[in-house]
């Protein structure tokens, strides 16, 4: 139910005016800055920061390509908005994540250990037990 409603919130934020949209990301970026940045992460912290923005922008992309199929307006100016959102997502999660690793002062190869270890564990749920 909270899934949809946050679809519902970015619906009428995209099909209601450009203040709206600009407002929905400032405030919802800004909260998300202000909530992790100040924080004392260590390393299995950033890894479930990193998991959890990958989950977002995949939900983010799921509710955009929803709203862009059901909306009635002119598509253009949806796709507009909608890659001005995504682009947005991106910006705010790469100065989120480059102000996490440099006040904690964790490495930033730590992120190709992530990505192997998301990649092993994917391929060994793929693989059939004998």
């Amino acid at each position: 139910m909270l899934l949809t409603l946050e679809m519902f919130t970015i619906h009428v934020a995209l099909t209601s005016s450009d203040d709206s949209v600009f407002s929905f990301l400032f405030y919802n970026n800004f909260a998300e800055l202000k909530i992790t940045v100040f924080k004392k992460v260590d390393v299995p912290g950033l890894y479930q920061y990193a998991c959890n923005d990958g989950v977002e922008r995949l939900q983010l992309m799921i509710y955009l390509m929803n709203i862009l199929a059901s909306t009635s307006q002119d598509k253009r100016v949806i796709f507009n908005y909608m890659f001005f959102i995504l682009a947005a997502e991106l910006l705010i999660d790469w100065i989120k994540h480059f102000f996490i690793t440099r006040l904690n002062r964790l490495r930033t190869d730590l992120y190709l250990e992530f990505t192997s270890q998301l990649f092993k564990d994917f391929t060994t749920k793929l693989q059939p037990k004998v």
